[in-house]
Formats: structure tokens, sequence, C-alpha cells
């Protein structure tokens, strides 16, 4: 599976029932202000139009990869095509027409390997979840740019050189994908979180119950990943305080039911872990009346991510 067609930039593009949004997203691909670079869509299986709509837009490859994880379906795409940078963009996702060219000009710097730029501020339409969780997500912590030790890949555009040398996305884990990678290539390089420009990122979940489901599955890898990672232990705090969460929850319900001072040690855990993770992301002053809702999702996620740990 090759090209013989050599541009600068590979954009890879995973897809998999995104027919709500791919239109947008190619359209916006298309229209990028970067002179040299060629498209790539890898389907994993969809059952709605995606196929059909992909296949109409010209000068756009689509590729077929069933089955297997996010990971595979992304390294399945990089060698379609040699090049000298890849840019991965999820199905959902609208970036501004000089994503491409400010990814390649910061780049440029030897030390830097990787650049991912910031989800855009959701509008006024969305739901409190998708406001809330906009504040409390990984990029909302950063109040510049700055270099970080991983990026989420929902955007990334990086040297194909660093993205080969680590021997690509690791295709054995479910999610948490991109923190692994960002692992393996720091102990090499930089990589820069860029808030030059924003990327719209459309197919976000929307309510308490998908958040949950979502946070659940993400959990999945995150004991696996932190075992893979052998110098280090980043990611540690993200599976012992969500497992202490949880453990500590059942725990005390149980002797609650003997003495209700453990009741009250009850509440004091339920509130007090999630209040610490929501406090550390507020950033404004004018954020303090979402702390109620920051609150809710913080729980939520600490019991889902925690959850996950003691299924594995």
């Amino acid at each position: 599976m090759s090209s013989s067609l050599r541009n600068d930039i590979l954009v890879v593009i995973p897809a998999k029932n995104e027919s709500k949004y791919i239109t947008s997203c190619l359209e916006a691909v298309q229209f990028q202000d970067y002179p040299s670079f060629e498209i790539v869509v890898v389907d994993n299986g969809s059952t709605d139009t995606t196929m059909n709509i992909v296949a109409g837009f010209p000068g756009v490859t689509l590729l077929e990869k069933e089955g297997g994880t996010i990971s595979s379906v992304r390294n399945f795409g990089s060698k379609y095509a040699s090049s000298e940078y890849i840019a991965f963009l999820d199905g959902d996702c609208v970036p501004p027409a000089s994503w491409l060219q400010t990814g390649v000009e910061l780049l440029q710097d030897e030390r830097i390997s990787s650049v991912g730029f910031p989800a855009s501020s959701p509008d006024s339409a969305e739901s409190w979840v998708v406001t809330t969780w906009h504040m409390m997500s990984s990029s909302a912590k950063h109040e510049t740019s700055c270099y970080v030790d991983w990026l989420s890949s929902f955007n990334l555009i990086m040297k194909r050189v660093a993205f080969e040398e680590v021997g690509g996305f690791d295709e054995s884990l479910e999610t948490c994908e991109d923190f692994d990678l960002g692992m393996k290539l720091s102990k090499h390089s930089r990589l820069l979180f860029n808030d030059t420009l924003t990327v719209q990122h459309l197919g976000v979940v929307s309510s308490l119950q998908e958040f949950f489901r979502k946070e659940l599955w993400r959990g999945k890898s995150n004991l696996q990943q932190l075992k893979r990672n052998k110098e280090g232990m980043k990611g540690i705090i993200g599976v012992i305080v969500p497992f202490f969460y949880v453990i500590s929850i059942l725990f005390l319900c149980i002797l609650s039911f003997w003495s209700p001072k453990f009741f009250l040690l009850l509440l004091v855990v339920l509130i007090s872990l999630p209040f610490a993770f929501a406090c550390r992301r507020l950033k404004e002053m004018e954020q303090v009346r979402f702390l109620p809702k920051m609150l809710l999702l913080a729980s939520v996620y600490l019991f889902a991510r925690g959850l996950a740990v003691i299924w594995k």
C-alpha cells in the first residue's frame, strides 16, 4: 500500500460513522493554505454513508481497514505515502485554513517533533456537559503556548522521522494511545502545545450518560499504558486517584451500615477529591459559577475511571 505521489504532508483522517461531520472536515482540509499535502481517509467499518461521502471528494484517497484499535487505523493510514510530516485529524474535526502552514512553521525548530492545537470553545447552544468539560479538559490547563509531555491526537502534526523512530501508536491500546505516544516522544524531543489557533471538535459527548460511558472506556487502557511506561510513572496519579475514590466509596458504604460516622467520612470522600480536581481547573474568577457543574463532572470522571481500573 503506497502512493507514488510525494507531498510534504500526509493528512491521515480515521473515520467510523462520521457522516454527520466528515463533509465539514474534508472541506476544511482541502482549503488549507499549505501548498503540498495529500489527504487519506481510513474507514474503520462505517455502517452509515461515510464512505459514500468520502468517495465523492476529488483528491481524497479512501482506504478501508476493518477492525483493530484507533491506533492501528492511524498507523495504517500513515503508511499510505511517504512524506516529511504526518498530520492526524479526527473525522469530526474542522481546522482553520492555516492549520497545516502554522504546524509546519513551528516544526522547523529541530528540538520539536510534534505540534498540537487546542479545541475551539463550544458555542452557547451546546449542553452544559460540553461547555463545562471544555474548561476542565487536558488542554484547558495550559494558559498559553508551552512544551508538554503529550498532545491529544484529535489534531496532531508531527515529523515522520520522529513518529517512525518510536514505532508509531501502540496498537494494543484501545485508548490513551496519544498519551503513550507522547511519553515515548518526550524522551527524545519536545512536544509543543500552541494556542495561536484552535480546531473545532464537533463530535463531543453532550450528556452525562455519554460522558460516563466514554470515561469508562478511556479508563480501560490507563493501567495497561502505565505498565508499558518503563521509564517513568507520570500517569500513575490518573490511575491511583480514581481507584482510591471508587474503593473508598464502596468500603465506606458498607461500613456506614454499622456507624453514622463512616457515613460522614463517605460524604467527605465524595466531595473532597472531586472538589480538588475541579478547583485545579479553575483559571478565571468568572468560572467559579461553574463550580457545582465542574464538581459533578469531576465526580463522574473519577468514578468512571476508577471503575475501569477495577474491572481490568
